[in-house]
């Protein structure tokens, strides 16, 4: 039997007083497809920046797997994406349905915003 590639356990989200998302438990394995559906300010794009490691919940993990071979770790096999975000990059990507962009920035802005977010240096940014 197949093992899942990313398991969510107890993810908590909230801004203020205001919970955004209670308690996920989620496996995604091999193959599958999922899509992720609600209203406006449901809580999707919360999940899914907590889900690639830009925005750390209150509560939970979200472990991706590694590769068999990649780590020096074999008996780690799952990584967390807030812990090991370098490591989970090589092998996952992450792409919006809508532009993402901000408008209000300049090209070069926006390069350097999302380029802090993969943690490159300042000199490669340039």
């Amino acid at each position: 039997m197949a093992e899942p590639l990313l398991k969510i356990r107890g993810m908590t989200k909230s801004f203020g007083n205001l919970q955004i998302l209670k308690g996920i438990d989620l496996d995604i394995m091999p193959g599958e497809i999922i899509g992720i559906i609600g209203s406006s300010g449901s809580g999707k794009t919360t999940f899914l920046n907590s889900l690639i490691g830009f925005l750390k919940p209150d509560s939970g993990t979200v472990k991706f797997k590694i590769p068999k071979g990649s780590s020096n770790d074999e008996k780690n096999k799952y990584q967390s994406v807030y812990k090991n975000q370098k490591i989970i990059k090589n092998f996952y990507g992450f792409a919006a349905q809508l532009p993402s962009f901000y408008e209000k920035l300049t090209v070069e802005e926006n390069l350097e915003y999302f380029a802090e977010h993969y943690n490159l240096k300042k000199e490669d940014i340039k």
